[in-house]
């Protein structure tokens, strides 16, 4: 019996061994190195790279596919330049951002002056609303709360408004997603882009009126913050527990979350990267091929 106790525990031990081994190695690179390898750590960080098509939802382009994963990886993604992101305003006026970017995209990624930021928040809004009615609840999306009103802001809009579920809390949700390249989480308190920027959530909004507010975030490169983390697991312990009392075979709730979030982190930076050139790609266009 003791044999195969030993047996059955060793790929726990292994586990332990190469997990020291992966924090003893991390502490011989470089600070920029080890912030990106927090920055594209946990569970859910890959989530794109082993999830098929029906999980992620709709599949990455092969331009979206390489330039997360260079990102990821530390590599450049764009040309050195100004930046071509644009919007449209009032009288069709076309407003350029023009601020100069480095190859590694710091300022391409969280640009808002194109839509890419927008769209991927709006596509991990959705995820999430999806994961609040699989969980049971009822879910609206971009709702004024009133009873969080102040002077300052007299009509609070959260993300989400799930509601519904008998002895479940009211849930509140506003989700974010945060570049950690960005200058001010390098260091301190805010190292950590996708914790602070649910913590930031947690002091604009206040508890007020009997409801607060759960801000929850997740890093461009991957990594979700602990109220993101606390969240999905806990709509995926509901989302079971529904579909095993309606009689369905529960699904991979957890893992088809995470690649949805991790499919829309890859598309804004796809985009991103692809948008900021826009000018440069048309040059290259209509250069005309020489004659033979």
């Amino acid at each position: 019996v003791g044999s195969e106790m030993c047996i059955r525990d060793r790929p726990k031990r292994q586990r332990g061994w190469w997990d020291a081994l992966d924090a003893a190695s991390a502490q011989m690179l470089p600070a920029a190195a080890q912030q990106r390898l927090r920055d594209c750590g946990g569970p859910e960080g890959g989530a794109y790279l082993m999830a098929g098509r029906g999980e992620l939802g709709s599949s990455l382009t092969d331009a979206e596919f390489v330039a997360y994963t260079k990102l990821r990886l530390g590599m450049p993604i764009v040309t050195p330049g100004p930046c071509q992101l644009a919007r449209v305003g009032k009288g069709e006026q076309r407003t350029t951002c023009g601020a100069m970017m480095d190859a590694h995209g710091t300022h391409c990624v969280s640009c808002k002056v194109g839509g890419a930021v927008l769209a991927a928040h709006s596509e991990g809004c959705q995820v999430l609303a999806d994961a609040c009615r699989a969980a049971g609840y009822f879910c609206r999306r971009e709702q004024i709360v009133p009873e969080l009103a102040t002077e300052a802001c007299p009509s609070p809009v959260l993300d989400l408004d799930a509601f519904g579920v008998a002895g479940a809390e009211r849930l509140l949700l506003d989700f974010t997603l945060r570049s950690g390249a960005a200058g001010r989480y390098r260091s301190g308190k805010r190292a950590d882009a996708a914790g602070s920027a649910e913590a930031e959530k947690l002091e604009r909004y206040p508890p007020a009126g009997g409801v607060a507010v759960r801000g929850v975030a997740m890093e461009v490169l991957g990594h979700h913050g602990p109220g993101l983390t606390c969240l999905l697991h806990e709509l995926a312990d509901r989302a079971r527990a529904t579909a095993i009392q309606q009689g369905r075979a529960p699904a991979r709730y957890l893992q088809r979350w995470r690649a949805q979030l991790s499919g829309a982190a890859a598309r804004l930076v796809g985009r991103a990267a692809t948008l900021s050139q826009a000018s440069a790609a048309r040059e290259v266009w209509d250069t005309p091929c020489p004659s033979l």
